[in-house]
């Protein structure tokens, strides 16, 4: 039974490190790119986190053509609009998030970051203080 375990260990051994050779020259004869396929609203914040807003817009406006009505998926638009420095279509949208729903606390909070980012602390003090009466 000893003898069995032993050649056993010794094959499994030789078979673990087979593997890993072949895995290594394998990596070692793809000189090409990765390429994976992230779907469009889990690319976003991939692009986002490798600091790339262009590329996270592309990727929204891909998904955003499946559901442009929604006021979430507007919202985001938004945001990603902010963080490409896009400011008037980002206001523009936001803009019209505002009058359908003035209730709209993301939307709120979007345009004051707008207004803050635009220079405008007056009018974002007050967007800010709309949503603290609104949500305390």
């Amino acid at each position: 039974m000893r003898f069995f375990s032993v050649i056993l260990a010794v094959v499994v051994l030789i078979a673990g490190c087979a593997t890993v050779k072949t895995t290594v020259e394998e990596q070692k004869a793809d000189k090409g790119e990765l390429e994976v396929e992230i779907p469009p609203y889990e690319s976003i914040s991939f692009y986002l986190s490798l600091g790339d807003p262009g590329k996270a817009l592309e990727s929204f406006e891909t998904a955003y053509s499946q559901n442009p009505e929604s006021n979430e998926t507007k919202i985001l638009y938004s945001s990603l609009l902010l963080t490409a420095g896009k400011l008037d279509e980002a206001r523009g949208i936001l803009n019209s998030i505002v009058e359908e729903d003035p209730e709209n606390i993301d939307a709120l909070f979007n345009l004051s970051f707008l207004e803050g980012m635009a220079g405008n602390s007056e009018v974002q003090e007050e967007k800010l203080n709309l949503i603290l009466g609104k949500e305390p």
